[in-house]
C-alpha cells in the first residue's frame, strides 16, 4: 500500500493482507496475528473487530487512534475476485513503548535494531478466510504519535511461533498525498456535528445526516437571528390602565400599553445580518463550494486539505482559504507558505509553516484541467449565494407572514380590551380626555368603588396547558381578566401593585377555567370586594357544560363576554406554542452561528414564559 505526506507517523506494519506476513498460520491457512504457542500470548495487545459491508465505504477508528479508511469494493480472494457481503475486520495497536515491549514485537531487521514510531496488525477476513486488497483501491490509514520523525520508513512483520519478530522488506514513504472520496471527508467547522446532535430531533430530523449539516451550515451565511428573535416577542395583552409602561398620546394608548411582560432581547441589536457577519468567519458557501465530486483530483479531497481547513476556520479570514483555492497548481506545502504569510505573527501563523516544511506536494496523478476547476468553483460559489439569498428571504416572508398574522388578531383584541376597560372607567366617572383618564367627580359625593387588591389561587394549575382566571362585577356588568405567570397564581393590575379600581363591598363573581389537552375545567364562586385572597379548585367539565355554565356572564355585549374572551386566548395558545418553538430554534441557530461565526458570539438572555 502506499503510503502518504499526511500520515501523522511513518510505522513498522505487519498487514498480513497486504504484505503478506506468512507466518504464523492456522491449519486452515489462515494468516493470525499469534500462534498457540506463543509464549507471549497473554501480554499481547489485544485486537478490536469491525464488520463491513463490502459495498459501503467506511471509515474505522482504533481505540488509540489509528484511522483507517475502506472504500467500497477494495477486497480480492485469493483468486483476485471482488468480495462481496460481509467481511471482519480486525485491528491491533502498539504505539507506546510499553505496548512493544509486553508483546515482544522487539524492532530489529536481520539483527539490526530500529527506530519505531509505532506498529499495527490489520487482517480482513471474509468467511473465516483471509482476503486481501485490490492494489488499484488501496485502503487509507493514519496512526496517531506526537512527533513526526522524517525517514522513515514501512516494514513488513514476521513473527515465529516461539514470538520472535523479524522486520523486513523495508518500503520509502513517499510524499504524495493520497484522494479521499469527498463524501469521506469533513469540511465542517469543528463542533458543529455535535451542536446539531445534541438538538435532535430537529424538526423531521431524528439523525445527523449530511443533508442536514449542509443546510444548517449553509444558513449561516444569511440568518437573520435578530429578525428571528423579533418573531418570538411574547407578550400578554391585557387592560392597560393599571400597565406602569402604558403611554397615552393625543389621548390613545400606545399599541404596547397593553402589553404586559416582554421577551429576552439580544445584547446586540443587528439590521443586517450579513454585513455583520463578515470578517467573523469562513464564508459557509465559499467552502460549500469546493466540497463536491469535481475536486476529487485534486489535494481538496486528502486529508492533509481537510486538517488545513480547520486552521483555516481559526484564521476567520477567508482570503487564506482562497490562497489554497486560487492555487490548486502549486503543490500543497506551497500554498501552506503562502498563508502563513498572510496570518500575523502567531501561533497559528506557525502551524501553516510547520504544515510547509512537512512538504506536502500533490496527488500522483494530479487532475489536469486545474485552471478549469478554479473557475469552476468560482461559479459554484456565485451559484450557491445566489439560491441562499433566495431561500433566506422565501424564510423571513414566512417568519414575517406569521407574525403579522397574528398581529392582526392582537390589534383586534386591543380594541376589545380598549371597549372593556372604557365601559368600566366611565361607570366610575370618568372621561376620555386628550390628556387621559380624569376624574370628574366633585371629592364631596361617597364614593362606590376604590382601588383594592385581589389574588386568586388556582389548585395545581400549573398540571393544566393553561389557566385564565376572570372577575366579573355584577352592579357595573364589567369583566376583568387576571394576570399571571404560572397559572396558579392570578392577580389585578400589574405585577408590581397588584391591585385596581373596583366596587366597593360589592358581590362579584370569579371565573376559572383551564384546559388540559383541550379538555375544560371549571370554577365558578361568587365573593366580596372585600375579600383580597381566594383559593379555586377546577373540577372536570364538558365544552357543551362549559358554554350553559357561563351563558350568564354573556350578556354585556361583546367587549364583556368570557366567550368572546376565550376565542381569543384560543388564538393566542397556538401562537405561544408557535413562538415557543420558535424560540427554542432560535437557542439552536445561535449555538449553530457561534460555531461557524467563532469570532464574533451571540447571546440572547432569558427566555419565553410559560405563561403569558
Amino acid at each position: 500500500m502506499k503510503n502518504v505526506c499526511h500520515f501523522p507517523i511513518a510505522f513498522i506494519l505487519c498487514m498480513s493482507l497486504i504484505m503478506g506476513c506468512t507466518r504464523p498460520r492456522t491449519p486452515e491457512g489462515l494468516q493470525v496475528k499469534i500462534s498457540e504457542n506463543d509464549p507471549f500470548k497473554n501480554e499481547m495487545v489485544s485486537s478490536e473487530y469491525f464488520e463491513l459491508d463490502t459495498q459501503e465505504d467506511h471509515v474505522i477508528e482504533g481505540s488509540k487512534g489509528t484511522v483507517i479508511v475502506i472504500p467500497k469494493g477494495c477486497f480480492i480472494d485469493a483468486s483476485g475476485h471482488a468480495v462481496t457481503g460481509k467481511v471482519q475486520v480486525e485491528l491491533a495497536e502498539a504505539l507506546s513503548v510499553e505496548d512493544m515491549i509486553v508483546s515482544n514485537l522487539t524492532t530489529t531487521s536481520a539483527g539490526e535494531l530500529l527506530e519505531t514510531d509505532g506498529m499495527i496488525y490489520f487482517q480482513v477476513r471474509h468467511q473465516g478466510k483471509p482476503v486481501f486488497v485490490n492494489p488499484k483501491t488501496p485502503v487509507y490509514m493514519e496512526i496517531p504519535t506526537q512527533n513526526k520523525k522524517s525517514g522513515m520508513m514501512i516494514y513488513e512483520g514476521e513473527r515465529d511461533a516461539q514470538g520472535n519478530m523479524d522486520w523486513r522488506n523495508p518500503m520509502k514513504l513517499e510524499s504524495y498525498l493520497q484522494p479521499i472520496a469527498m463524501e469521506q471527508l469533513d469540511f465542517y467547522p469543528n463542533g458543529l456535528e455535535a451542536v446539531v446532535r445534541q438538538a435532535l430531533p430537529y424538526k423531521r430530523h431524528t439523525e445527523v445526516s449530511p443533508a442536514l449539516l449542509d443546510s444548517l451550515y449553509l444558513a449561516m451565511k444569511y440568518i437573520d437571528l435578530y429578525r428571528i428573535w423579533r418573531g418570538t416577542h411574547a407578550t400578554d395583552l391585557n387592560e392597560p390602565y393599571d400597565n406602569g409602561i402604558k403611554i397615552v398620546v393625543d389621548g390613545e394608548y400606545s399599541s404596547e400599553s397593553y402589553e404586559y411582560g416582554e421577551a429576552a432581547a439580544p445584547t446586540e441589536e443587528v439590521s443586517d445580518t450579513k454585513e455583520w457577519v463578515e470578517g467573523c468567519g469562513i464564508d459557509p458557501s465559499l467552502v460549500q463550494a469546493i466540497h463536491c465530486k469535481e475536486f476529487e483530483g485534486t489535494w481538496i479531497a486528502t486529508k492533509e486539505f481537510e486538517k488545513r481547513l480547520q486552521s483555516i476556520f481559526k484564521t476567520y479570514n477567508e482570503e487564506v482559504l482562497k490562497v489554497y483555492l486560487d492555487n490548486l497548481d502549486k503543490n500543497l506545502w506551497e500554498c501552506d507558505a503562502l498563508a502563513a504569510d498572510l496570518i500575523p505573527e502567531d501561533s497559528l501563523a506557525n502551524v501553516f509553516r510547520a504544515n510547509a516544511e512537512m512538504k506536502c506536494t500533490r496527488l500522483k496523478e494530479s487532475n489536469t484541467h486545474l485552471e478549469l476547476l478554479q473557475a469552476f468553483y468560482q461559479k459554484r460559489w456565485a451559484k450557491t449565494n445566489k439560491k441562499l439569498k433566495k431561500l433566506a428571504k422565501e424564510a423571513n416572508q414566512l417568519r414575517d407572514k406569521e407574525n403579522e398574522k397574528f398581529k392582526k388578531v392582537a390589534e383586534k383584541y386591543k380594541k376589545l380590551l380598549f371597549k372593556r376597560e372604557k365601559h368600566r372607567m366611565e361607570t366610575y366617572g370618568f372621561e376620555w380626555t386628550k390628556t387621559g383618564w380624569a376624574n370628574v367627580d366633585r371629592g364631596t359625593i361617597p364614593k362606590q368603588w376604590g382601588r383594592k387588591s385581589l389574588e386568586v389561587h388556582v389548585v395545581d394549575g400549573k398540571s393544566y396547558d393553561r389557566v385564565y382566571t376572570y372577575v366579573m362585577y355584577k352592579n357595573i356588568q364589567s369583566l376583568y381578566r387576571l394576570n399571571t405567570t404560572d397559572y396558579e397564581l392570578f392577580h389585578v393590575g400589574n405585577a408590581t401593585e397588584r391591585s385596581m379600581l373596583m366596587p366597593n363591598n360589592k358581590q362579584a363573581v370569579l371565573v376559572s377555567i383551564g384546559y388540559g389537552k383541550e379538555k375544560p375545567f371549571v370554577a365558578i364562586q361568587e365573593f366580596n370586594t372585600s375579600e383580597t385572597s381566594i383559593t379555586l379548585s377546577l373540577e372536570a367539565s364538558s365544552p357543551k357544560a362549559l358554554k350553559e355554565r357561563i351563558k350568564l356572564y354573556n350578556k354585556w355585549g361583546s367587549a364583556n363576554s368570557i366567550t368572546k374572551d376565550l376565542l381569543f386566548q384560543k388564538l393566542r395558545f397556538k401562537e405561544k406554542n408557535r413562538q415557543m418553538k420558535l424560540w427554542m430554534e432560535l437557542v439552536f441557530l445561535v449555538k449553530v452561528f457561534n460555531v461557524v461565526h467563532e469570532n464574533c458570539p451571540v447571546t440572547f438572555d432569558g427566555e419565553i414564559s410559560d405563561a403569558w
